[in-house]
């Protein structure tokens, strides 16, 4: 049973949640891209940069993506849950190729690296790879629990008729 405004206020809180997350996906992703305009790609420094920059970033847009995929669980809509699942593994695999991609580059920049500065330039680099590792997972984690929560609501409905979100709920509970 999906939410609508006529008799579910809930229905209007969970629209603000929407652009709340759409804001927390949306806000860091102009932010680096303003910083890192115009686009190097040739240069290693400029792709090294720019991961680096992107890595202390992506918390932020995989918060907006999980609060967004609450909101979809909770509010029911089924349609939401399936496009948030496919964004957050696209998302995923861009992350994982930009882990890939940062790791190369970290090799090709740390010879131009003052000698000073080589222990600064190895934690900055583990911690960026780190982050990105981390939001790879929970993308991961975030697309398989969404997607098994639309198979398990087809399931339900094909077998008997929908329950409500109250029997819904309490099912859940006593699993």
């Amino acid at each position: 049973m999906t939410a609508s405004y006529r008799g579910n206020p809930a229905a209007r809180l969970g629209d603000a949640v929407y652009f709340f997350a759409l804001t927390l996906i949306v806000t860091p992703i102009v932010d680096v891209g303003a910083q890192v305009w115009p686009p190097h790609f040739i240069l290693p420094e400029w792709r090294y940069g720019t991961v680096g920059l992107s890595a202390n970033y992506m918390p932020t847009v995989v918060m907006g993506l999980v609060i967004a995929g609450v909101n979809a669980y909770w509010m029911e809509h089924r349609i939401a849950k399936q496009i948030l699942a496919w964004l957050s593994v696209l998302l995923g695999l861009v992350v994982v190729a930009g882990v890939i991609s940062f790791s190369l580059d970290v090799v090709q920049v740390r010879e131009q690296v003052n000698v000073q500065a080589v222990e600064m330039f190895w934690t900055g680099a583990v911690k960026a790879g780190f982050k990105l590792l981390m939001c790879a997972m929970t993308l991961a984690l975030l697309a398989l629990g969404l997607k098994r929560s639309v198979i398990k609501v087809e399931e339900l409905t094909e077998s008997q008729s929908a329950p409500t979100d109250i029997e819904w709920r309490s099912r859940r509970s006593n699993s």
